[in-house]
């Protein structure tokens, strides 16, 4: 049988031409978050939208020059540990609730990091004070705090 021609008189498919931007374009499974959460023994375990509406009204960061990353940190640790949820690590929720700390630059640098690529909250900790308090920022600050 020829190539195009119908399987016992049906009609022919025409298959469509593809552009490269379909094959360049990412498929769902393609995309993933830079965390990946470890499993929690909650049985019924969910972010309620009010705990998220909570983090963003007291510790949103944006990722701008002038923002202070140590102090986003504090901030976010300090509200965490005030939650507990039975059956969930501190870390875990750490984990799971970081994010909806991030706005802005803070947010697309951490959409951009590998997928899955976070495992702990340390991990996170340390990517994100490499990231917005790095030792030239350091240094400065101790200069500041510390003229000779």
């Amino acid at each position: 049988m020829a190539a195009n021609q119908p399987a016992q008189g049906g009609a022919v498919a025409e298959e469509q031409p593809r552009t490269m931007g379909y094959y360049l374009a990412p498929m769902a499974a393609d995309i993933q978050p830079a965390i990946r959460h470890p499993p929690v023994a909650a049985n019924n375990f969910e972010i309620k939208p009010d705990l998220v509406t909570m983090i963003q009204s007291n510790s949103l960061f944006h990722g701008v020059s002038n923002e202070p990353p140590t102090e986003h940190v504090q901030k976010f640790i300090e509200l965490a540990e005030s939650l507990k949820i039975n059956g969930v690590p501190k870390d875990a929720l750490k984990l799971r609730l970081f994010p909806y700390s991030l706005a802005g630059n803070a947010s697309r640098w951490l959409n951009n990091k590998s997928a899955l690529s976070i495992t702990l909250w340390e991990d996170m900790l340390n990517k994100f004070i490499t990231r917005y308090f790095p030792p030239s920022k350091r240094r400065r600050v101790a200069q500041e705090d510390h003229p000779l």
